[in-house]
């Protein structure tokens, strides 16, 4: 098991506090803080709150905090982050049920107004209605499982694309990069794209499904001319409701930015 170190640091905006024995209030940033901090990104290594999978302990002043792997599910939100090394921080997860219920209670309510539009026809004003309904776009959760039935994973292979040297251009953020989930691959993969000498992550994909692929991406940052150190990680989810972590497959590469 792992054990990490919680940095008290003296510019936390907000606080916490941690039930056992006995009760400590510790500090965090909140996400509007992180943004001000950090307007480059961060790197954060696992979450405080329920997950799947154990990693070992945050270590505080009078108290540890469990520490888990990073859970994506829509059903918690991300509260707050707690430093624990340099530029690496761990999530604190909330429940978002409430959040989940106004979002399906409006998509009731969207959908309730589709269905009125279409059906009536009645003069100018249902002419006006209808117009003001097609303008409106269905809201689609992140990450909608295209199947709930099991598939095996155990012995899915993932072959790592083989490349040594990217090319993008400086001083933009779109830039061309290729991938493709072959449809045969039963599972998600998430890319992510970190600077070797920082470890600042300049990059990172939502969930691609199998048969899904990236033919340009966005960076998180305007990068100068240059040659970066970098390594591309492939993050795999098993194909399934549950979307469980499978495996994690590191590639370092120089990204020439010129």
């Amino acid at each position: 098991m792992k054990e990490f170190l919680y940095a008290d640091n003296s510019d936390y905006d907000s606080e916490f506090v941690v039930t056992g024995i006995n009760s400590v209030t510790l500090g965090y940033y909140n996400n509007q803080q992180m943004k001000k901090l950090y307007p480059n990104g961060f790197h954060i290594l696992c979450q405080i709150g329920k997950g799947k999978k154990f990693l070992g302990d945050i270590k505080c002043s009078g108290c540890s905090l469990p520490a888990y792997l990073l859970d994506y599910s829509i059903l918690y939100r991300n509260a707050g982050y707690i430093q624990i090394s340099n530029n690496e921080f761990a999530v604190i997860k909330k429940s978002n049920i409430l959040f989940l219920i106004l979002y399906f209670s409006a998509v009731i309510s969207i959908a309730v107004l589709i269905a009125f539009c279409l059906t009536d026809y009645s003069g100018a004003l249902a002419q006006n209605v209808k117009n003001e309904c097609q303008v409106k776009e269905e809201i689609v959760l992140p990450y909608k499982m295209t199947t709930k039935q099991f598939i095996d994973t155990k012995n899915a292979v993932f072959e790592v694309p083989q490349q040594s040297e990217i090319n993008f251009k400086a001083n933009q953020r779109l830039q061309s990069f290729s991938f493709s989930n072959q449809k045969v691959n039963p599972y998600y993969v998430v890319i992510q794209i970190m600077l070797l000498d920082s470890r600042e992550i300049i990059y990172e994909s939502d969930f691609i499904p199998p048969g899904g692929a990236l033919q340009k991406i966005e960076l998180k940052k305007i990068m100068e001319e240059g040659t970066y150190n970098a390594v591309i990680r492939y993050f795999t989810y098993s194909f399934d409701s549950e979307m469980k972590t499978l495996d994690t497959y590191n590639t370092n590469i120089e990204i020439i930015f010129d």
